[in-house]
C-alpha cells in the first residue's frame, strides 16, 4: 500500500471536530433492559396478586382485579416485545449512518466534497462499534469493509490514524492482522 496520507494541522483539528460532533449526536436507546422489567412486572403481577389475595383474605373489586390482569397482559407482551426488539432502535440507527458513510466514500468518494469525505470517514469509524449499556457490538466487520472502500482506503487509514492519536480511537482498519492460530500436533502429523 502507498504512503500513509499526512493532514495538515488545520484538517487534523476538523477531523477532530467532526468526530466531537458525531459523538454528540443522541442516537435512540436500547430498550431491551426496559423489557425486561416490564416482564418481571408481569411475572410479579400473575403470581404476587393471587398470593398476596389469598394471604390477606381480601377480595379485590372486579374493576381492579381486571385492570391488574389487564396491566399483567400488557406487561408482558410490551416486555417480550422490547426485550427481543428494543436493541433494534440503536442498531438501525447506527447502520443507517455506516450505510450512509459507506455511500458516500464507495460510490462517490472523488466527486465529494472535503467536508463530505471527512464527515464520512469519521462517522464510519464512530459507528464501527455502538454500546447500549454493559456490551459493546460491532456493527460492520472491517475485514469486510476494507475492500469495499477502495479508492477511499488510504483516506480512511488517514482519518484513523489521526483519530488514534487525538481521540484515542480504537484501531479499526489500521489493526495488524492477527497471526494464525498455530495447528495442533495431531493436526501436523507431529508427535
Amino acid at each position: 500500500m502507498s504512503e500513509l496520507l499526512r493532514f495538515p494541522a488545520g484538517e487534523r483539528a476538523e477531523i477532530v471536530a467532526e468526530w466531537r460532533r458525531a459523538a454528540a449526536e443522541r442516537l435512540p436507546s436500547d430498550y431491551s433492559a426496559v423489557g425486561c422489567l416490564l416482564l418481571l412486572l408481569a411475572i410479579a403481577l400473575f403470581f404476587g396478586v393471587p398470593w398476596l389475595v389469598r394471604k390477606t383474605g381480601l377480595e379485590p373489586v372486579r374493576p381492579v382485579a381486571i385492570a391488574l390482569i389487564a396491566l399483567a397482559g400488557l406487561s408482558a407482551i410490551g416486555g417480550l416485545f422490547l426485550s427481543f426488539a428494543g436493541g433494534s432502535f440503536l442498531a438501525g440507527a447506527v447502520r443507517r449512518h455506516v450505510d450512509e458513510s459507506l455511500t458516500v466514500l464507495t460510490q462517490r468518494f472523488d466527486a465529494a466534497g472535503a467536508a463530505e469525505r471527512r464527515s464520512a470517514a469519521v462517522r464510519l469509524l464512530h459507528h464501527a462499534t455502538y454500546s447500549g449499556g454493559p456490551w459493546v457490538r460491532d456493527s460492520y466487520e472491517p475485514g469486510d469493509v476494507r475492500p469495499k472502500l477502495g479508492a477511499a482506503l488510504p483516506y480512511v487509514l488517514a482519518v484513523e490514524t489521526v483519530l488514534r492519536e487525538e481521540v484515542g480511537l480504537s484501531p479499526v482498519f489500521t489493526a495488524e492482522p492477527t497471526a494464525p492460530a498455530r495447528a495442533d500436533a495431531t493436526e501436523t502429523g507431529e508427535t
